[in-house]
């Protein structure tokens, strides 16, 4: 028996490396692969990561500051500008897995973070008799070669008051044109009526420049008093408009807003407006009638 065990040919035995060797060779073989794999991911997704930040620094600063008075003035194709940021390193990738996730980052933040803002819907109010419920502000833009107008809604909804902004020397026309309504004019500010309006206060910012910010009005509602205030704040245009180059539809910088005094005029312009919010509410706030 010890003979036959002796006969038997011995196998072959690998090369076994030693064991710090053996060590190496796993982390050598397993592990590297995988940290390429990883960042090979996170390269072709960087156009992504970057369209998706970019969405989203819009929509959380796109309300505060001059941001929103230039993001308002943009040609509309101009919305579109993250898409040509990543558009070179998307179409190194394949094109269709850039336009995939594109699609994807766009519908997440507009749709599944400002979707729900926009339809957003406040409850309805409780109907009382003899109590003023509705309140139908509409942004009208009459002007514009005169092709539109605010007759069909009023003859179709018969609004009890309505107010105007820029309707300088239309009070004639109105007075004309609707005689169930007392119609007064102040500067670019008209206010329609059904309800005599008893009293008309001019509202001055600031009194030494004479720039007419805004007009009360005081009419009774049946027999309440109601203070109507019909504000308008100065215009953005005029400080955001030489920032702007006058190439690619306005998209481009000008040479003032690389300057510094521009943007301290700008930075002063929303401090003004901040201002003028602020008085505006102190005088609300100590107005003794209701007031709209």
């Amino acid at each position: 028996m010890a003979q036959e065990h002796k006969d038997q040919p011995e196998l072959p035995q690998p090369d076994t490396p030693a064991k710090g060797e053996h060590r190496s060779s796993r982390r050598s073989g397993k592990v590297l692969p995988r940290n390429i794999t990883t960042a090979w991911l996170i390269l072709r997704n960087i156009p992504n990561v970057v369209f998706f930040l970019i969405l989203l620094w819009l929509y959380f600063t796109a309300c505060s500051g001059a941001i929103s008075g230039i993001l308002a003035f943009l040609p509309p194709w101009g919305w579109f500008l993250p898409c040509a940021i990543t558009l070179a390193w998307g179409i190194w990738q394949r094109w269709w897995e850039w336009c995939g996730w594109s699609a994807l980052n766009v519908f997440l933040v507009f749709f599944g973070l400002m979707g729900p803002v926009w339809n957003r819907q406040p409850p309805a109010p409780a109907r009382l008799p003899g109590v003023l419920n509705d309140l139908v502000i509409m942004s009208n833009n009459y002007g514009q070669r005169n092709h539109t107008s605010i007759d069909p809604f009023i003859h179709t909804h018969e609004p009890d008051l309505i107010l105007l902004q820029e309707a300088g020397n239309r009070e004639p026309k109105y007075r004309q044109r609707l005689p169930d309504y007392h119609v007064h004019g102040k500067g670019e500010f008209l206010i329609m009526s059904k309800f005599p309006v008893e009293k008309i206060e001019p509202i001055l910012f600031n009194p030494e420049d004479g720039r007419l910010l805004g007009v009360r009005y005081l009419i009774h509602y049946g027999t309440t008093p109601v203070a109507i205030y019909n504000i308008h704040l100065p215009t953005p245009r005029r400080i955001l408009a030489p920032l702007r180059s006058s190439r690619l539809g306005g998209l481009l910088p000008s040479r003032q807003a690389l300057s510094l005094s521009a943007w301290r005029r700008v930075n002063q312009f929303w401090a003004n407006q901040y201002a003028i919010a602020q008085a505006l509410v102190k005088q609300l706030e100590q107005e003794k009638y209701p007031w709209v």
